[in-house]
């Protein structure tokens, strides 16, 4: 933090420079242009945070809606590619032998196992990590609540930059203390978010091993349906 204090003191500088190496400039345009750094970079930091909130608890309180919902979409995209595929197929069928016809039938009639393929890895992964998931949403939340409680305070501190209206060097002093006011409002909340910290760490490997391990016990099923479908297909052929 102490490197934004000196970040924005090097830019106040350069603009007060400016005076001597071109035209003059109004002081009071360059505290204002300082303060409007200031003020954007808190504005931002608080609407991501309220945002991350938002996001976090509608994920959090309705991840099995959000699952279903995901599984359809895939199913949507791979039955819309399917249709694709099948413009292509007939038009193959059309001119093609008794035999690539046959093929081309059977396959067709596993349309839907074949649709069914991607939607249920979807859901065999969403559901074998819901829990790990749902753990370490919930305990995101302390940390973004922190965070949001920081910022807030830091917009409190803001606020005194309508002190910082006089001229010149001076201002830039006051912008400057204010600076101070902000880090030290962020260094006394660390502890509080560095312990907030750890169960999210513990969460996040804890979600890692659980997605490898999700991960292959859905691609070891996805190969066993498609071995089935594939099984059906070369049935129908051959009856």
């Amino acid at each position: 933090m102490a490197g934004l204090k000196i970040a924005f003191l090097i830019i106040g500088a350069f603009l007060l420079a400016t005076q001597v190496e071109s035209k003059p400039v109004n002081d009071i345009l360059i505290v204002k242009i300082l303060k409007e750094i200031i003020k954007v970079v808190d504005n931002v930091v608080n609407q991501v945070l309220a945002g991350a909130e938002t996001i976090v608890a509608i994920i959090d309180g309705n991840y099995v809606e959000l699952e279903n919902k995901l599984v359809d979409i895939t199913r949507n995209v791979v039955t819309q590619n399917l249709d694709r595929f099948n413009k292509v197929l007939n038009e193959i069928s059309k001119h093609g032998s008794a035999d690539e016809q046959k093929l081309i039938a059977c396959f067709t009639s596993e349309e839907s196992d074949v649709a069914d393929i991607p939607a249920n890895f979807v859901k065999s992964i969403s559901s074998c990590v819901e829990d790990d998931t749902s753990t370490l949403l919930s305990d995101l939340m302390p940390l973004i609540k922190d965070l949001y409680r920081t910022a807030n305070k830091t917009s409190t501190i803001v606020g005194d930059l309508v002190y910082c209206d006089g001229n010149g060097v001076f201002d830039l002093l006051c912008v400057a203390q204010v600076l101070d006011d902000i880090t030290a409002a962020i260094v006394k909340d660390i502890p509080v978010i560095v312990s907030d910290l750890v169960p999210i760490r513990h969460d996040s490997q804890d979600l890692h091993e659980t997605v490898v391990k999700c991960l292959k016990s859905s691609v070891l099923d996805m190969l066993a349906q498609l071995e089935k479908v594939g099984s059906s297909i070369n049935s129908c052929y051959e009856s």
